[in-house]
Parts: structure tokens; sequence; C-alpha cells
């Protein structure tokens, strides 16, 4: 998760929704992005961000293991700032397909980091 956050974890319903998992969940929270890609040195090349503004979709890509998924907030997706850095790394996601992340994120294994790594 990369600050600021748009929710306390101590919310109830945070830990009501990883209630099964929630103790085997690798939690890391990064100040910022710049703190995000120094902690992950291969998020500066093998980063996509989901983003309704990108031409390519997500299943253009060849992911590899270790790839991470960055989702923005719901209202406001991932800031433009960020976006501009690299446009090749954007990747549109059907609006169809947004719906089912959450029930996707919650079939992931343990050990799969949020942030997305893939």
């Amino acid at each position: 998760l990369i600050e600021p956050l748009g929710f306390t974890l101590n919310e109830k319903k945070i830990k009501r929704a990883g209630l099964d998992y929630w103790n085997k969940l690798k939690l890391y929270i990064y100040s910022d992005f710049e703190d995000f890609l120094e902690k992950n040195p291969k998020a500066k090349t093998r980063l996509y961000m989901a983003t309704t503004k990108a031409e390519k979709t997500y299943s253009e890509v060849s992911y590899e293991e270790d790839d991470y998924i960055m989702f923005g907030k719901e209202s406001a997706g991932i800031p433009e700032e960020i976006l501009i850095r690299d446009k090749e790394s954007c990747i549109r996601i059907p609006a169809a397909l947004i719906y089912q992340i959450p029930f996707l994120l919650s079939c992931m294994k343990p050990t799969d980091n949020w942030a997305l790594q893939v």
C-alpha cells in the first residue's frame, strides 16, 4: 500500500474483509511512490499500471514472475504524474473485469503480494 491511503488499516471493515487470511498477509506500507520504487527495485522495470487511460489492454502483456500491477483508488485512479512517467507500462482492464478484481484477489494464495506482485 502506498500512502496517502484513503482509509485506515484499523477500520473494522478492512480487518473483516481479510478475516480469513489477515494473519498470513505480508503487508508493506510505503510513504510514497518513490519509497515503493526504492524498496522494490524490480518495479522500476516490471511495473504495470492499471488505468482507464491506457491504449494497451492487460491481455497484450507477457507477464513474468515478480511483475507488479498497480491499482489506484476507485474514485480517481493512479495519479497522472505517476502515469506519465512511463506510458508503455500502462494497461487497461475492461470495466467488466474491474468488478471481478476483489474476487480474484481473494482467491490469491497468501504468498502473493498486494501492490500486486505477479
